[in-house]
């Protein structure tokens, strides 16, 4: 078993791609805070728009420990799950060997 400590230092981000999702974007984003409601982990969730025509940018910001990145055009799915991931690793320190 391990110490609940350990999992204290359990980082996660969840990188979440959309276009137009309004109609699942807040039951997602939920469901995923719901989920860590004890705070066994540390969670960043980052969103990555794609320029949306709908309200999705203004339902992910009701969401303030939400990082949202708008994209003014549609980078498609893989571009922007690019972005996302550098945006989560931009404070980490990776070490290769």
């Amino acid at each position: 078993m391990q110490s609940s400590s350990l999992l204290n230092s359990v980082f996660v981000n969840v990188i979440i791609v959309t276009y137009n999702g309004a109609k699942w974007i807040e039951k997602c984003l939920e469901s995923i805070l719901c989920e860590n409601e004890d705070g066994v982990f540390e969670i960043e969730i980052i969103v990555i728009d794609n320029n949306s025509q709908d309200e999705t940018r203004d339902i992910v910001k009701r969401f303030s420990s939400v990082k949202l990145i708008h994209s003014n055009e549609n980078l498609g799915f893989g571009k922007a799950n690019n972005i996302g991931l550098q945006k989560a690793l931009e404070n980490r320190l990776c070490l290769s060997f």
